[in-house]
């Protein structure tokens, strides 16, 4: 076995589970640890719930940041240790992303770790669905694991490793602010004061996901942003939110600035996914939330063929996406286009939502919220 294997196994075999058991002699509080496994800062899937808390007076609200592939390997052992005696006397510890790290540790049977997860619907497959190794280290030790419809917990049942009892169809948390009106005004005027340029046209939202893995993420192959241009710069801008994995930006040619926008750090995805349009997509879980407001999308997955290389998707993609596949700048220019004559996919998306997303109604916080107060 390499150093740095047996390291690793030492730590998550032996020493972090022993840390745990010495700081676990504290009887467990009214505490409420979100705990943000990759990032500095809380994230949307973590907010509502969080301020939920917060207001409920009753329970010490704490944040902590785990901050995974941050830093070196010793500052990331060290962060480890510190989340150990952050969480090792709280009743309620919330997460959004899957941790070998906590699954390492035997969880107090009082305390309760509530998954919240990043994504919704059931898209492309991961953890056990892949390699039943990735289940039995990253996603153990749950007590819940809300979701967005009855249709998806037999596939997260299978992602996880968990039964119907952890995997409840209870809502997302983070979608309840779609429901939330002054929230859509605000994303609606927001857009208007960053971008004048859409006033009296309409926004398409291009919002691709990375090609690769997570830890070398790619930049998808854009359309021919001049050709876009020249049809359609008339009538629509589009905003370019690309997955928060990727470095690198499309080039924007020449002439075209005031017709595609990289938006990185100007609007958030929740503003964009209230105030957008038109969606295209390829393979983001960000369709599922955009089928709440019923409005068109378009696939552009150019690399189907390539991209679906063994991790899958639950369904056959082609049954699966709400509106028309184009491969290359032209189809896709013709699909916008189309949505102005025809919008001929409205009825499947609702049926999309209505199956993907049923159980996001405004309410899913109180669900959530109510079922661990009620101990089931």
């Amino acid at each position: 076995m390499e150093k740095k294997s047996l390291a690793k196994s030492i730590l998550f075999g032996f020493v972090f589970p022993m840390y745990y058991r010495m700081k676990s002699h504290k009887k467990i509080s009214k505490k409420a640890v979100f705990l943000e496994i990759r990032y500095d800062k809380i994230t949307d899937n973590l907010a509502l719930l969080k301020k939920r808390y917060e207001e409920k007076k009753d329970y010490e609200v704490v944040e902590y940041f785990l901050r995974v592939g941050e830093g070196s390997q010793s500052e990331y052992v060290s962060r480890c240790f510190e989340t150990i005696r952050v969480i090792a006397d709280a009743e309620l510890i919330f997460i959004d992303e899957s941790s070998n790290f906590l699954s390492a540790l035997p969880i107090r049977k009082k305390s309760r770790i509530i998954q919240t997860w990043h994504g919704c619907g059931a898209f492309k497959r991961f953890g056990h669905g892949l390699n039943k190794v990735l289940s039995e280290e990253y996603y153990k030790n749950y007590y819940l694991v809300p979701v967005s419809a009855e249709a998806v917990v037999k596939n997260y049942c299978e992602s996880m490793n968990h039964g119907p009892d952890v995997i409840k169809a209870l809502g997302v948390s983070r979608t309840d602010i779609f429901f939330n009106d002054e929230f859509l005004k605000e994303s609606r005027d927001r857009l208007a004061y960053n971008f004048p340029e859409s006033r009296g046209k309409k926004t398409i939202l291009y919002a691709p996901t990375f090609r690769g893995n997570v830890a070398r993420a790619e930049m998808p192959i854009c359309p021919d942003i001049k050709r876009l241009y020249d049809e359609l710069s008339d009538d629509y801008v589009i905003l370019y939110k690309g997955h928060p994995a990727v470095k690198d930006k499309p080039k924007i040619p020449e002439g075209c600035e005031h017709f595609f926008f990289n938006v990185e750090n100007t609007m958030t995805t929740d503003e964009l996914i209230s105030s957008c349009d038109l969606c295209i997509n390829d393979y983001s879980s960000l369709i599922f939330e955009y089928s709440i407001f019923e409005r068109p999308m378009i696939f552009y997955a150019y690399d189907l063929s390539e991209y679906d290389d063994g991790r899958g998707f639950y369904y056959p993609y082609d049954k699966l996406v709400p509106g028309p596949i184009v491969k290359d700048t032209e189809g896709l220019i013709k699909a916008i286009r189309q949505t102005e004559i025809d919008f001929s996919f409205k009825d499947r998306i609702r049926r999309f939502r209505e199956k993907f997303m049923g159980a996001c109604d405004g309410h899913s916080t109180d669900r959530i919220v109510e079922y661990i107060e009620e101990g089931n």
